[in-house]
């Protein structure tokens, strides 16, 4: 069994790492790929978008500008705090950190 505390790690991890720094270089590049990836899973019709673990909040800049509703979820506090200073300006923005509490299952993959 392992004993990582995912709850802790990501709380350090949203207080260290500045999710909202400008990427560089194979930085920008990686997560360009994954943010192109995510939205290739998105259903264009889809009205409200659920982004859990939202960090920088890109999916809330992508989508709020194309009048959908997203609902952002961080498991730290700053991430949202920062969001919601950000786009509190394009759109009408909610977002709630996730309980500290959440569970991890080691065998399920979330997108």
């Amino acid at each position: 069994m392992n004993d990582f505390n995912y709850s802790e790690h990501y709380k350090i991890d949203a207080e260290a790492f500045d999710y909202f720094e400008q990427r560089k270089g194979a930085t920008a590049h990686d997560e360009r790929r994954v943010h192109e990836f995510i939205t290739s899973l998105l259903q264009p019709t889809s009205e409200t978008i659920l982004d859990v673990g939202c960090g920088s909040a890109w999916v809330a800049e992508k989508y709020l500008s194309k009048g959908k509703k997203v609902i952002s979820l961080d498991i730290s506090v700053k991430n949202p705090q920062k969001a919601i200073t950000k786009f509190l300006t394009k759109n009408i923005l909610r977002l709630r950190p996730i309980l500290t509490n959440f569970l991890f299952n080691q065998t399920a993959l979330v997108l």
